[in-house]
This record gives C-alpha cells, sequence and structure tokens, in this order.
C-alpha cells in the first residue's frame, strides 16, 4: 500500500466507532511505527498522513490514554514531531526501550544447583562449582531450562505487559506501518528509518496480542476490533522482501482479530443462553 493511503484509516476507525465493535466509545490503539503521526500543519494543511491520529484523537474515535506507539524513532527527532502525543497521554515506547524489553516477558534468571565444593580433578586442573566440564570429570553440567520452568514462570516486564497496561481489556484498534521494521527487513516503504525493530520481534509481539496457546504462553487477549498494515511501497521494494514480510504480519494480525471475534461472539452466545433459562 503506498505511504499516502495512511489518511484511510480515519474512515475505518469511524466506522468501527459508530458501530457496535466500539459501543460508540473511544478505542484504544496500538499503533506499531517509526513515527509517532501525530503530526499538526504541514504545507497548509491538517489532513496527511503524519496526522491521522492526532485527527482520530480530535475527533473522539481513539481514546489517547489507552493509545501505545511502540518502535517511535527516526532522523526528525525533535520535539514538535512527538509533542501531542506526549500531552494528549499517549505512551510513547521508542525503539530502543522497546528492545531492551523484548517482546515478550523475560523469563526470571534460572535457580542456580547449590553450591559445592571446588573438586580436584588433578594437581593441575580446578573446576568452580556450576561450571560446564567434559563427562570424563564427573561433575554434571547445570540443568536445563525445563519446559514448566518455562510455562510458570514469573512475567519479567516485556513490551507486551506495557501494552496489557495501557490499553486493558476494552475494544482496541491495531495499525502496523511497516517502517516499523528496520529496512534491512522492509526497504520498500516510502520514509524508512534505520534502527528498526526485525520480523522476529514483529511476529513475537502481534501472536502475543492473542490467546494464549502453548507456544505463546504469554498471550494477552487482545479484544482487538479492527486493524491495517501500511506503507508497503512496491516500486521501492526490494526482491519483495516488504511484501513478504507485510503479508505474513497481516496474517498474524489477522489470526488475532479472528480469536477476538470468537471470543466475542461465545461470550454473546453464554449471556443469550444464560437470560433464556
Amino acid at each position: 500500500m503506498h505511504r499516502r493511503r495512511h489518511a484511510w484509516r480515519r474512515a475505518t476507525r469511524r466506522a468501527l466507532h459508530r458501530h457496535d465493535a466500539g459501543g460508540g466509545r473511544p478505542l484504544g490503539l496500538i499503533h506499531i511505527d517509526a513515527h509517532a503521526d501525530t503530526g499538526d500543519d504541514y504545507g497548509g494543511s491538517r489532513f496527511h498522513h503524519g496526522a491521522p491520529f492526532k485527527i482520530a484523537t480530535d475527533e473522539g474515535l481513539i481514546d489517547p490514554k489507552r493509545t501505545i506507539q511502540v518502535g517511535i524513532r527516526g532522523s526528525l527527532a525533535f520535539e514538535d514531531v512527538w509533542s501531542f502525543s506526549h500531552r494528549s497521554g499517549m505512551r510513547v515506547m521508542g525503539v530502543d526501550e522497546a528492545i531492551e524489553l523484548g517482546a515478550v516477558p523475560r523469563l526470571p534468571p534460572h535457580p542456580q544447583p547449590a553450591p559445592r565444593p571446588t573438586r580436584r580433578l588433578s594437581s593441575t586442573r580446578t573446576l568452580r562449582p556450576g561450571w560446564p566440564c567434559s563427562a570424563s570429570s564427573a561433575l554434571p553440567l547445570p540443568c536445563s531450562l525445563t519446559a514448566a520452568h518455562r510455562r510458570f514462570a514469573v512475567r519479567q516486564g516485556g513490551v507486551l505487559d506495557e501494552i496489557y497496561r495501557v490499553v486493558g481489556g476494552g475494544p482496541a484498534y491495531l495499525s502496523f506501518d511497516i517502517d516499523a521494521l528496520d529496512p534491512a527487513y522492509a526497504p520498500g516503504t516510502g520514509t524508512p528509518e534505520v534502527g528498526g525493530l526485525s520480523t522476529h520481534f514483529a511476529q513475537q509481539l502481534l501472536r502475543g496480542l492473542g490467546d494464549a496457546t502453548a507456544a505463546q504462553p504469554g498471550g494477552i487477549s487482545l479484544d482487538l476490533v479492527g486493524c491495517d498494515l501500511v506503507e508497503v511501497s512496491p516500486p521501492f521494494d526490494t526482491a519483495n522482501l516488504t511484501s513478504l514480510a507485510a503479508a505474513n504480519l497481516l496474517f498474524e494480525m489477522l489470526c488475532v482479530q479472528v480469536q477476538a471475534e470468537v471470543r466475542r461472539r461465545g461470550a454473546a452466545e453464554g449471556e443469550g443462553g444464560g437470560s433464556g433459562a
């Protein structure tokens, strides 16, 4: 999709706002992008691809207090570019913070085995407690991370935790600008910014917005009512890298939306059954 098509997000959110999905209330927003897109007047117009989320906030379509922007960075790093996001109460997470936190919660440190006395294998070789050693030493290697430890680990941060803290359990919209990815993964876009997210990071993050599964135990079950992926520009693409990344990420987003729709229908059927009993 060409970068100028950013504006169609506005019409989509208006429709969702009026539809039962939003209940007439402003939606939460997960915005994954290199740019905040909350600018104002540019070349004499408020309506351009760098301002859709300011306009949506002004029109009451999204709730800035339930909005998080992930991956923000770029060469236009002066205060005015991001000032509206901060003033309105949006959570702005720069790319450095996102990468440091990781897409999914990190595991706590694995418990170390109890200290053992140093064992002298020969007159010239000594092993410290807990150090890996060869089978011939008769000292076991430190125990590996167990499946139970992975699944039931105490959550320690992660972008997903921050998304859930900000957006909560209410209806939300997801917007993914392909320039959130580093140009190494998505060169075909109108405003590439170096130092971005990897496709693996993006996949982990998007999968984590859905239901918890054995493969993704940390899912937050986001109540997703709509989504978009924008700014793919085929003329600028190289070896179809950007189109490939976009298609796969959009598939992940649609899976999250389908999961949310299944939950909503199940809840509605449960309420209907209860009222008829």
